[in-house]
């Protein structure tokens, strides 16, 4: 499977600090390690430079086995000139008497993994998790370099999270000054769907989850950075398409941050936030967006044609908080999927396609809501009422929140789901303050997610079941195209609208995710 999007950062290979991954397979063998003055190999990661001369020290320490096998454990530590070192962190025992990638990179890159997995927000009060698929098919598929460049990257996220929860502060500050810029060097993008695909969708988001964190703790860094640039999306952003057992499955990850911003009503002049405006946008900040479209497809085979069909199965857009237990953010305020559109068809230029044949666009009727009210009364001291009066009112409200409408540019369909206010029929993600004066749809939307007629779940995602906006989408193939593996993208964009909940503040924003994958599929 090819792609054009960046599904996440990995370490530069040719940076000359953080070749851990070669150094690691340059160890020696058994016969190496013999002697007391052979029994550790010490890698310097970085040195301060200040006049304690600290330095961050990656150890290889020959710590047991047998004459037939020598065992290897890998320790992190800072040391100083002056001092004992300090031990930060200690690896397994690994092998290292055979196979190096086998039975000392993979066991490695698996441990390094699981720490990961089991730093992700929202999961602090669980127990451990070990990964239970045996991922050393899946790793030493790939040619080396791609594994080196995924273990470096893979220790990089370990190394944020043992600067942020273990070490002390000046590591903290070095990782920051040296080590940020190895998260967004380069893509290591078919490995990484390839562990994410194989570890299963519960671990899938715990994982994309604790990449998220550690993207918006770099983001905020940045903001105060008046030099740096706007960061590229596909730094921070996660996709993957795959097609199997007539199923489609596209899922996309981000956080909030790297989203583009369409609009905002914020003062971007200097504007200095006070205490109550600062807890918002903080918490604000850590959200991750997650977006999963299913679909279901068939080809049915003629004596003249194919026909390719994609039905809707379901579509699912929640925003999670990252957050630990609620400790770190103060208010429960966040972002709404406000617009989500999808666009699949087969690839440009492809001659084989006859015709694209769309579903229907689901209808927003509106319904008239009646109301009456009677008000009864007298002037003087009567058991009867000598005053009676009646009002009546009628409102004209749209029966569904959500339309969804088809339509293709050339032989691409697209699915357009857009949020819409019931009153007004304003959308949401194109309204602006003050473009109409007589909608203002901070009223529509406070306290939306309750009610039984709201357009959001009680957890703020949304969900589009194909019972409900599964119009399928067909397409006529020539007969040539039998038997051939097709090569189709599929793309998917989403907009998230933040409007006030709970909270009293003045702050708007929408922001935007464009993802784009291809996949294959037999007819």
């Amino acid at each position: 499977m090819k792609s054009q999007t960046s599904i996440g950062p990995c370490l530069s290979h040719s940076s000359s600090s953080m070749e851990i991954s070669k150094w690691i397979v340059d160890l020696p063998s058994m016969e190496g390690w013999s002697g007391p003055a052979a029994s550790s190999k010490t890698f310097e990661l970085m040195g301060s430079h200040d006049d304690q001369g600290k330095s961050l020290i990656l150890r290889a320490e020959r710590t047991s086995g047998s004459k037939q096998e020598a065992l290897v454990t890998f320790s992190l530590g800072l040391s100083a000139p002056a001092d004992e070192s300090t031990t930060l962190w200690v690896s397994n025992p690994f092998s290292i008497s055979g196979n190096v990638m086998e039975e000392t990179v993979v066991p490695l890159l698996v441990q390094l993994l699981e720490e990961i997995i089991n730093r992700a927000p929202n999961n602090s009060s669980v127990p451990l998790f070990k990964l239970t698929t045996d991922l050393s098919d899946t790793f030493l598929s790939y040619p080396a370099e791609s594994l080196y460049h995924f273990l470096d990257f893979v220790f990089t996220c370990r190394f944020f999270w043992l600067c942020l929860c273990n070490a002390p502060s000046e590591i903290g500050s070095l990782f920051f000054q040296k080590f940020s810029s190895k998260l967004v060097a380069s893509s290591c993008k078919q490995i990484l769907k390839a562990f994410l695909t194989s570890i299963g969708a519960d671990f899938e988001l715990k994982f994309t989850r604790s990449l998220s964190y550690i993207y918006t703790k770099l983001l905020i860094l940045r903001s105060f950075d008046v030099k740096s640039k706007e960061p590229n999306l596909g730094i921070y952003s996660s996709s993957y398409a795959s097609a199997s057992h007539d199923f489609l499955v596209f899922k996309g990850y981000v956080p909030l941050l790297a989203m583009n911003q369409e609009w905002t009503n914020e003062n971007k002049q200097g504007l200095l936030l006070d205490t109550a405006e600062s807890v918002l946008r903080y918490t604000l900040a850590h959200q991750q967006l997650e977006a999963v479209a299913q679909f279901e497809y068939s080809v049915h085979r003629t004596e003249n044609y194919l026909k390719v069909d994609f039905k809707v199965d379901n579509i699912r857009i929640n925003v999670s908080q990252l957050r630990f237990n609620g400790s770190e953010l103060l208010c429960d305020e966040k972002h709404f999927p406000s617009r989500v559109c999808i666009t699949l068809g087969p690839e440009l230029g492809s001659s084989y396609v006859v015709s694209t044949s769309l579903g229907r666009s689901t209808p927003n009727h509106e319904k008239e809501i009646k109301a009456q009210k009677t008000i009864k009364g007298n002037f003087v001291k009567t058991k009867l009422p000598i005053l009676k009066t009646t009002a009546r009112t009628a409102t004209r409200r749209r029966v569904k929140s959500w339309t969804v409408d088809q339509a293709a540019e050339g032989d691409t369909a697209t699915l357009d789901m857009i949020l819409c206010d019931n009153s007004s029929g304003v959308e949401v993600a194109a309204w602006r303050p003050g473009a109409n004066t007589q909608v203002d749809l901070r009223n529509s939307f406070r306290k939306r997610y309750a009610g039984a007629n709201r357009a959001l779940g009680k957890a703020g995602g949304v969900v589009f079941a194909g019972d409900e906006y599964g119009e399928q989408v067909s397409w006529r193939l020539k007969k040539e195209a039998e038997g051939r593996e097709l090569q189709w993208k599929v793309g998917f964009r989403v907009w998230l609208t933040y409007i006030p909940n709970d909270c009293k503040t003045s702050y708007l924003e929408t922001r935007c995710v464009q993802w784009e994958e291809e996949f294959s599929f037999t007819v």
